[in-house]
């Protein structure tokens, strides 16, 4: 019996050690942009924990960075399956949503989660690129407004109530920009923005 517990233990510590240095590797070629490899790495442990929450997580991350959003979604719906409570699986299904251009199935997700959390950062944030991507920009600026009220120099949430602005009040574009500026001067988007809209003499 002792021997049998002793292969068990052995078996367990050995799985343990592949796993991490697997995990260790798949993130080193991230880091690369070689997500193909960081999922290849991943997949032996996979075969064998494919109801490990943290695996599929991972594996829908790295698929949806690789633009395979069937397998994306495949992962972060079984991943919502392990942990129904989770909000994470939730988050990357709006991802992958948002880059289909699925925008009503990114809010559904999203109001799913702000039923529980109400200023959860990334649900507000993918549900108002959905609204921006419907053209519904009323409702933008309050989902922005309702972040920056505490979180007022939040770069994302300025930047999208900048946009919102853009046509209607290139005034208050130009103001909400120049505040962009303000906190993070290297702000590509803003800097372009005012470029384009200064006069012609200043250029």
């Amino acid at each position: 019996m002792r021997i049998v517990l002793f292969s068990l233990l052995c078996v367990v510590i050995l799985t343990a050690a592949n796993f991490e240095k697997s995990l260790q590797e798949s993130y080193r070629y991230e880091a690369l942009q070689d997500y193909k490899k960081a999922i290849e790495v991943l997949i032996p442990n996979y075969k064998r924990s494919s109801r490990d929450y943290f695996l599929n997580l991972r594996l829908g991350w790295l698929t949806y960075k690789l633009k395979q959003y069937a397998n994306a979604k495949e992962y972060y719906s079984k991943a919502a399956m392990i942990k129904p409570q989770s909000f994470e699986p939730k988050l990357g299904l709006m991802r992958v949503l948002l880059a289909q251009g699925d925008n009503e199935g990114v809010i559904e997700y999203g109001n799913a989660i702000l039923k529980e959390d109400t200023y959860n950062y990334y649900a507000n944030l993918y549900i108002a690129y959905a609204m921006l991507g419907k053209n519904d920009l009323l409702t933008v600026q309050k989902i922005a407004r309702k972040i920056l009220r505490h979180y007022p120099t939040d770069q994302n949430f300025l930047l999208i109530l900048a946009k919102t602005y853009q046509t209607s009040n290139p005034q208050q574009a130009k103001t909400l920009y120049r505040i962009i500026l303000r906190y993070y001067p290297t702000n590509i988007a803003a800097r372009e923005y005012l470029y384009e809209t200064a006069p012609s003499s200043t250029k």
